[in-house]
């Protein structure tokens, strides 16, 4: 899913220089802008739906209360002496003009006088080098269609998934079929040998994408019951495997945690399910017939897409799940970030200024970093090794050039960003990080 979400306003600790793009009069909120307010842990934030761009974004309660005084006329000095009367923040001006400036590059805001008072200011390049390399290797969408409509319809016709009796016999169903799989597992693995034959290719490849599809249409009929739109269905890439995905950012509009995690658990849920059925019919039916064939067909693919949808250091359902779970948005890459700056400031001696995080936080960070980045890495590495004693042991030389050329497309950014990081800030010339940011990008 396509997420934003900003870091906290900064109150103290800004360079003194004005922003070069201070306005003698500010632009103006927009006004379809979705605003919810939610509550975690005794903590109040608010989340932001773009409805032209469909990102999300969400802001802490100091960050809202400047957003309400955007209204076109008032100016970044009454703005910070305002935050200072009402909440008690010690706010310089340069820095809410820096922040009204990310809103502008963001697209929140809007030119005071236009006649619906919400066409965007048009997203403004920025000069930071921004490398989502983990995200461009690892996973590669293409999107299809806007399955909302369709939906809408379906939805009305399928409350028979959406109550505890189903979900009980589901489950149940679930125990029932890991019992069986369990017992009987040899009895599988045997049967599963006479899978490999290429007339069973192409009941592999129908079976695959039956499963893919209500997996993710689950996730979208599940958002969809709560009230969320979905608008977006596609191929993805993840690891260099097809799947489909479904973008359900919608979700985090709602305020129940209980909904947001049924949505990210249905797709998993829902093809349990289907596994538990398969498992359920393979073991009452003649072995080596085609129904008994074919279920083991869905069995083997579920069991392994469960297993990998449900791992929570690639971002698919399980890290999604253990995201809102700790209630730590952007688990990821605040986690890499934090290991990065740390290495930096502890290992380098680099002048590095972390963010502010909590002990809870730093927890977190340090053991999902811990198990997800070598994981990651590794993976990467496994992959690419075992793709070139393919490419090269086949084609030889043609094959260690197109290996070569398939680094370079994977890595070519990340080494010349680094290249450019390196002649804009030399070693000992570090630049600072921990700096608030409206636009951080959430994961997708």
């Amino acid at each position: 899913m396509t997420i934003e979400f900003g870091e906290r306003l900064e109150t103290a600790g800004d360079p003194p220089d004005e922003p070069a793009c201070a306005r003698a009069t500010l632009p103006q909120l927009r006004n379809d802008l979705v605003i919810i307010e939610q509550t975690q842990s005794d903590s109040v934030y608010y989340v932001i739906k773009d409805p032209v761009s469909l990102r999300y974004f969400r802001i802490v309660e100091d960050e809202f209360n400047l957003l309400r005084m955007l209204d076109g006329k008032t100016s970044a000095e009454s703005i910070a002496r305002s935050l200072q009367q009402s909440c008690h923040l010690k706010v310089e001006v340069s820095t809410v003009q820096r922040y009204i400036d990310k809103l502008s590059a963001a697209g929140f805001l809007t030119v005071p006088g236009d006649a619906a008072a919400s066409s965007p200011i048009p997203p403004q390049a920025t000069d930071n080098i921004k490398v989502a390399f983990f995200s461009k290797v690892l996973m590669i969408r293409i999107r299809t269609i806007n399955p909302d409509a369709i939906f809408d319809r379906l939805i009305n016709h399928l409350g028979l998934f959406f109550n505890r009796y189903f979900v009980g016999l589901a489950a149940a169903s679930i125990l029932a079929a890991t019992i069986i799989n369990v017992a009987k597992w040899g009895e599988i693995t045997t049967q599963m040998r006479a899978l490999f034959a290429l007339h069973y290719v192409l009941g592999f490849w129908v079976a695959a994408l039956l499963v893919a599809v209500l997996h993710e249409c689950a996730h979208g009929l599940t958002c969809k019951r709560f009230g969320g739109e979905v608008r977006e269905i596609g191929f993805l890439l993840v690891y260099f495997q097809p799947a489909l995905y479904c973008n359900v950012s919608d979700a985090w509009l709602f305020k129940e945690r209980s909904k947001r995690l049924w949505v990210m658990f249905g797709g998993g849920f829902f093809e349990s399910f289907i596994w538990a059925l398969a498992v359920l019919v393979w073991s009452v039916t003649p072995p080596y017939t085609a129904i008994s064939q074919y279920c083991l067909i869905i069995i083997a693919i579920s069991g392994v897409k469960i297993l990998f949808n449900f791992n929570p250091l690639i971002k698919l359902d399980g890290y999604y799940l253990l995201s809102d779970y700790l209630g730590v948005p952007n688990l990821r890459r605040k986690a890499f970030t934090f290991a990065r700056d740390w290495i930096k400031r502890n290992v380098f001696g680099r002048q590095v200024r972390m963010k502010p995080t909590s002990r809870r936080e730093r927890r977190i960070y340090v053991v999902f970093s811990l198990l997800a980045l070598p994981y990651s890495i590794g993976l990467i590495l496994l992959l690419f090794w075992k793709l070139g004693v393919y490419l090269v042991s086949n084609y030889q030389s043609l094959g260690l050039l197109i290996l070569i050329t398939l680094l370079l497309v994977a890595f070519g950014d990340l080494i010349v960003a680094q290249m450019l990081k390196l002649f804009r800030h030399p070693p000992g010339r570090s630049p600072q990080s921990g700096q608030a940011s409206v636009t951080e990008a959430m994961d997708s």
